[in-house]
């Protein structure tokens, strides 16, 4: 496994353990499994749709906060001459600098696929009476400009050539998290480290990269995406930099409403991190960062033009996608789920133990008998193969109330 530039785990598991399934001789009576219907997992109702039926949206988010013509005008002046292909010079009249400011901020946020933008000093400018004049900077110009605007989309194309064929808006987020953790790397030093070219092409990138390649992908597959800026001390100081240094990560927009995904932080070494921060509410972003003013409310550099209002816990990936154990004989869940993976080749499965229940009795309960017992359930419904091992290893997260299951096959 490649290393990481950063270790989350200290922060967010302090309690991992793992342990082989002892499991019992015999299935207990208890499991009538050959009698029952096979189990099935509840719905969400959420709907499926193929991936040759989904389409790009257009992010308008930004768009939408300019609240004058002459605004919306000068955001629809950056993007003529953003796409010019060289450094130029413009008149946006009618807007002060702190007006511009504001604007291009609002393009920024709406367009994650013009990387060529250089985000160290985007802009310079002369302030008249009259408006300002403005002139953008790139790292990338011409025939090189060209060409890496090619490698993006070759990036794209072959990344949503990947992506399942039929799934949920929510399955093809998951997707996209773990391709951005599997392909991209934390790198303070990475060339074009800012931008969507260099988490998507590159592989290399900071909080911002990440979090633009992933509104890039998302946008692309149909999915509403923002990015949002902010601060998160103990990851800025735990990778070099200082508490307050910036910090930048997404909302999506699942079934209507809004969640709060960190990519950056959900890329570590540990797999269960991978979602830890998987489509959070505000008030459980908030423990660990802070979200800077938006537009008007501050005096400051860094300010967001757009941030939704995160309260659904719906589609939390620990609430949403884990099976949940509420009585250890309470079994029908977690076998279907069980079902599912082993069908699907899965290597791990995640079960939720519910808040109400007593972690560690109910996970050694798990461990000494139940869990061997549901396997074995699982490989009645699934017949001759897949079939699962049940002394297979189990990982205990007590701070998540998780238990992950390593799923070997025979």
């Amino acid at each position: 496994m490649r290393s990481k530039s950063y270790a989350m785990t200290g922060l967010l598991l302090a309690a991992a353990v793992v342990f082989t399934l002892t499991g019992c001789d015999a299935v207990s009576p208890r499991w009538n499994y050959m009698f029952r219907p096979e189990p099935t997992l509840p719905s969400d109702n959420a709907e499926v749709k193929l991936l040759t039926d989904r389409r790009e949206i257009e992010l308008r988010y930004g768009y939408k906060t300019l609240d004058s013509d002459i605004l919306r005008q000068a955001y629809e002046t950056i993007d003529e001459n953003i796409h010019a292909g060289s450094s130029n010079r413009f008149e946006v009249p009618g807007v002060s600098a702190g007006e511009f400011a504001h604007v291009i901020e609002a393009y920024e946020d709406d367009h994650p696929e013009v990387f060529w933008l250089d985000t160290a000093s985007r802009y310079s400018y002369i302030e008249y009476d009259s408006g300002c004049e403005v002139e953008l900077k790139f790292v990338f110009e011409g025939d090189e400009l060209a060409s890496a605007k090619n490698e993006l989309e070759k990036k794209i194309d072959e990344t949503l050539a990947a992506a399942p064929k039929k799934a949920t808006d929510f399955e093809i987020e998951c997707f996209l998290n773990d391709y951005m953790i599997a392909h991209c790397e934390y790198n303070r030093e990475a060339p074009y480290q800012h931008s969507a070219y260099g988490s998507l092409v590159r592989g290399q990138a900071v909080c911002d990269g990440y979090s633009k390649g992933f509104q890039l992908l998302c946008a692309r597959l149909g999915i509403a995406c923002v990015t949002v800026q902010g601060t998160a001390a103990a990851f800025n100081t735990e990778n070099g930099g200082t508490s307050d240094d910036g910090h930048m990560w997404n909302c999506v927009n699942i079934e209507g409403d809004w969640y709060h995904v960190d990519v950056t932080w959900n890329d570590g070494d540990n797999r269960i991190q991978h979602y830890y921060y998987l489509n959070i509410s505000t008030g459980e972003l908030l423990k660990t960062h802070t979200i800077s003013p938006l537009y008007g409310e501050t005096d400051g550099a860094i300010f967001n033009v757009f941030v939704p209002q995160c309260q659904s816990k719906k589609y939390n990936y620990f609430l949403h996608n884990c099976p949940v154990v509420s009585h250890p004989e309470d079994d029908s869940e977690v076998i279907a789920a069980l079902i599912k993976a082993a069908r699907k080749g899965e290597e791990y499965l995640d079960v939720l133990i519910s808040p109400e229940m007593d972690y560690d009795n109910t996970t050694q309960a798990i461990a000494n008998d139940y869990a061997y017992a549901w396997m074995e359930a699982a490989n009645h419904y699934n017949h001759d193969k897949p079939r699962l091992k049940p002394d297979s290893e189990y990982v205990t997260y007590k701070n998540l109330n998780i238990i992950t299951f390593h799923l070997q096959y025979e």
